[in-house]
């Protein structure tokens, strides 16, 4: 679990293409799966949230993210390609487009 990735890093066989985000749990990255060559969205929790984590709550919730979305079946949400190291990194299909609310009216939501 890294804290920040670099362009061109290679992470858990991962090819770190660029930064996604970030949010209350840690950051996501565009990688490529070096073994299948496929694009994927990287989600890593960061060691600062993980070491801050001291009853284990977060790294709950993404274990349980994990589980929940890897069940579901539809065009609309993404899927869980891989989960790994110890459960702190998450790799999803990436669904390229704009960023959530990025560039949309709120009609068309």
């Amino acid at each position: 679990m890294g804290s920040t990735l670099s362009v061109g890093q290679i992470y858990a066989g991962y090819r770190i293409e660029g930064s996604l985000g970030e949010g209350g749990m840690g950051k996501v990255y565009l990688a490529r799966d070096r073994n299948l060559n496929r694009s994927v969205a990287l989600k890593l929790l960061t060691n600062a949230k993980v070491n801050a984590d001291r009853d284990g709550e977060l790294r709950l919730r993404f274990e349980l993210e994990a589980d929940l979305v890897a069940r579901l079946q539809h065009p609309n949400i993404v899927t869980v390609y891989d989960c790994s190291g110890e459960r702190t990194e998450l790799a999803l299909s990436h669904l390229p487009g704009t960023r959530h609310g990025c560039g949309r009216r709120p009609e068309t939501l």
